[in-house]
């Protein structure tokens, strides 16, 4: 099976492109992958950049280039919901970007953005594996800033009532639905989003690729093409 697996910084890649098999590196313009083989799946990385522009544009390049059977979008994420703690992992069942707003403009009928949802049978994978593994299913949160602050916290919470935030995974979500892909959005959580979140950030950053792709292999390397043909059936 052809695996896509994207993150947008080098740190959340790092011990992930570690486990691939003779990797080659190819420069396509403005545009990198490593990839190889693992355990007979073809998997190919590409860091993205940070934040909605740079992810869904090299979103949609790996789907153009590549046509991957999924497309995995890894890394961290800040905790919204009191639930999580510094390390859970979370995988998204829904995704909103918090910084789209156009209520100002008074467009009839616009009632906000709604929820950018996983396909129903990669949601069914998810729920069906879940039992004594490590990730929790949630709502994910998107937007280009980081927050590390208390107020703003709330603020989102109120809004939104997302579990995490980050600022890729609702443009890679939103890019493959586009192309009728699989994807899956796997955050690791690195901080709570309040004033430590820098400095907690900064020391849990190096867990995440390797938490993560451990359970990359635990959730989809028992699958192959036919088995996730179908996930983007709506």
């Amino acid at each position: 099976m052809k695996i896509a697996i994207l993150a947008a910084m080098e740190d959340e890649m790092r011990s992930i492109r570690q486990m691939i098999e003779e990797p080659s590196v190819t420069d396509y313009g403005y545009h990198q992958a490593v990839q190889g083989a693992v355990q007979n799946h073809h998997i190919i990385t590409v860091v993205t950049g940070e934040g909605k522009v740079l992810s869904a544009a090299r979103t949609q390049w790996v789907i153009d280039h590549f046509q991957p059977n999924l497309l995995i979008f890894v890394g961290a994420a800040g905790a919204l919901s009191p639930e999580l703690a510094v390390g859970d992992i979370v995988i998204g069942t829904q995704f909103k970007q918090f910084d789209f707003d156009i209520t100002a403009l008074a467009i009839d009928g616009y009632k906000g953005e709604p929820w950018t949802k996983v396909y129903p049978q990669t949601l069914a994978h998810l729920q069906a594996k879940q039992d004594g593994k490590t990730y929790k299913l949630g709502s994910i949160l998107t937007g280009d800033k980081s927050i590390a602050d208390e107020q703003e916290k709330r603020t989102l919470v109120e809004a939104f009532s997302g579990d995490c935030i980050e600022m890729e995974g609702y443009s890679a979500a939103i890019v493959s639905k586009l192309n009728h892909t699989p994807f899956v959005v796997m955050r690791q959580i690195t901080d709570v989003s309040d004033g430590d979140a820098r400095a907690d950030f900064a020391k849990n950053l190096a867990a995440v690729s390797a938490s993560l792709w451990t359970l990359i292999v635990e959730l989809f390397f028992d699958l192959d093409e036919n088995d996730v043909g179908s996930w983007s059936q709506q």
